[in-house]
């Protein structure tokens, strides 16, 4: 948690969601013969995993409006249980099939992508609560990739802009 409020809720999410995801498909390319590099890479993301659960309830609770906020926090809280109920039957599968690899893979994947798009996410560092739904939509400035989309925007009409001015 000190971590979280030194370096921000999003940048904690992601890193964290990219770190397990890598430490996933480390696990997944080590050969089964050496089975304790591959507890150790399944424990580090493990590790990261839990970082990440303990950053996203409190990421969750600020993001959303006083109005809808418990029901949202419930709502995401219930989406992330069924990672959790597929989890063991995607572990399952794999050992089953013989194919013990494919189920890191799985959930690296899952972790990589979504460790990206949660760069799509405001950051509420040192932010207030929004206590209506117009305050939350505001918060979106706060998006990294937002700001990224609106610099390059601004850019491509000042080079238009001095095209045209060359014309």
């Amino acid at each position: 948690m000190f971590a979280v409020e030194k370096i921000g809720r999003r940048p904690m999410l992601s890193s964290g969601l990219l770190l397990s995801g890598l430490s996933c498909m480390t696990a997944g390319l080590v050969p089964t013969d050496v089975a304790y590099i591959k507890t150790i890479f399944s424990l580090i993301a493990k590790l990261f995993a839990a970082c990440v659960t303990a950053t996203l309830f409190s990421y969750t609770s600020e993001l959303f409006p006083t109005s809808s906020r418990s029901a949202m926090v419930g709502l995401c809280s219930t989406s992330g249980r069924i990672g959790g109920i597929i989890a063991p039957i995607i572990s399952d599968w794999g050992k089953n099939n013989g194919q013990t690899n494919i189920p890191f893979f799985i959930f690296a994947t899952i972790n990589i992508l979504i460790g990206f798009l949660s760069l799509l996410l405001p950051e509420t560092k040192d932010t207030a609560f929004p206590a209506t739904i117009k305050e939350a939509i505001e918060m979106e400035k706060n998006s990294i990739v937002l700001q990224f989309w609106k610099k390059t925007e601004r850019r491509q009409h000042t080079l238009k802009d001095n095209a045209d001015d060359v014309y």
